[in-house]
């Protein structure tokens, strides 16, 4: 939805996924994002 109203703006993501969660499914479809940054957080 973000791309509909800023087509041409690059965008950053901050994202943080639980192990027990389908991380590489979701980090698959985030690549698909064309100019874009992604910043990635874990837990200790």
């Amino acid at each position: 939805m973000i791309n509909m109203y800023y087509p041409e703006n690059k965008k950053i993501y901050i994202i943080s996924i639980l192990k027990t969660k389908d991380y590489k499914t979701v980090i698959k479809l985030l690549l698909q994002e064309k100019n874009s940054i992604f910043i990635f957080t874990s837990r200790k």
